[in-house]
């Protein structure tokens, strides 16, 4: 049964305070990740302009532009480690930006477009996944010599933690992989949604995981506790007398701090839930397109999302035409508590 989060929260103006910003891609923005280096946060995007761009980020979310890195085809994905950006997209070539020596690096490449590309610190590898269908995991000490393990079918999500990989494949599959033993999934199983898979987010804790779908509707999956687990609806717009209109959810990630969960999507909200007590905290007014993904900071005091058409309505939509742009919001008490008033 789909059960639904307790909606009685109202919508409250967020996008026409929230900090922009500047130099943004010029494409869509496929990508957005904050990494750590020397007590200075660093936000990176990646984008359908095949660019990788670098913005270092002040004590009250000012984002100052730093650097900006070329692929020879669009960015898919992007992660962050030690000082590190890693991006990965449709020229196939894993590569790596030094942020203070300025160095590039290739460090592997798959034999089709790399979907997503995710840092896990604990083990100072990458995971990939990648349209040739395999899954790859590579010490960066020793590059030349990653893990291969084969997937069902064509990857569309993936997200990493620690020793836990979650992926996303084909219509509605999902392998959960424990990165100390790659080899083998864990588990394997059926989407609960009816259509296909758009994003995947490992908890902070890594308690669970959700995934979300093209169809407006996310799953909560807890791991140790299988029962509690459920779908519930998102990224809607009703209208009275007229049918839902449903969106697709772009993309599921949990606050660092309060393990809430946010989602994106494409009606032009981003959203924050609290999923242990199946209720909407706060939605915010809806942006004037897509919002294709977003990411909090380490210290979860920012929330930045980016602006930007996704192409779901086809390549003949006015909003194709409309400037692609970020913005970081600043959390505050209204972000993470229920109100009940």
């Amino acid at each position: 049964m789909n059960r639904a989060f307790d909606a009685s929260q109202q919508s409250r103006p967020c996008y026409a305070v929230d900090m922009e910003v500047m130099s943004p891609p010029s494409d869509t923005v496929s990508d957005m990740t904050y990494g750590l280096l020397q007590n200075q946060f660093f936000l990176t995007a990646g984008s359908w302009d095949g660019t990788v761009s670098v913005w270092s980020i002040d004590d009250r979310g000012n984002a100052n532009a730093e650097f900006r890195f070329e692929h020879q085809a669009p960015v898919l994905s992007v992660t962050q480690m030690d000082g590190v950006v890693y991006s990965a997209g449709c020229d196939q070539i894993i590569r790596g930006w030094d942020l203070t020596s300025q160095q590039a690096a290739e460090l592997g490449a798959h034999d089709a477009p790399i979907q997503v590309i995710r840092a896990i610190e604990e083990i100072s590898s990458l995971a990939t996944v990648s349209w040739d269908a395999t899954f790859r995991l590579t010490d960066i000490r020793n590059p030349a010599q990653p893990q291969v393990v084969q997937l069902p079918e064509k990857p569309v999500a993936m997200d990493a933690k620690s020793n836990l990989l979650v992926v996303a494949y084909g219509e509605r599959g999902l392998a959960q992989f424990d990165l100390r033993n790659p080899s083998q999934p864990v588990e394997t199983l059926v989407s609960s949604h009816e259509l296909i898979t758009s994003c995947v987010g490992i908890a902070h804790d890594l308690s669970g995981y959700s995934y979300g779908s093209v169809e407006g509707r996310v799953h909560i999956n807890y791991l140790s506790n299988r029962a509690n687990s459920f779908p519930f609806r998102c990224h809607r717009i009703n209208q009275q007398g007229q049918p839902s209109e449903c969106y697709g959810v772009t993309c599921v990630t949990y606050n660092p701090q309060t393990g809430h969960l946010a989602t994106t999507g494409g009606d032009g909200t981003f959203v924050f839930w609290d999923h242990l007590k199946k209720t909407r905290i706060r939605p915010s007014d809806r942006t004037d397109n897509t919002i294709t993904w977003g990411c909090f900071s380490p210290d979860a005091r920012f929330f930045t999302y980016a602006v930007s058409y996704d192409w779901s309505k086809g390549a003949n939509s006015e909003l194709r035409n409309k400037p692609h742009r970020i913005f970081t919001h600043v959390m505050t008490q209204q972000d993470t508590t229920i109100n009940r008033r």
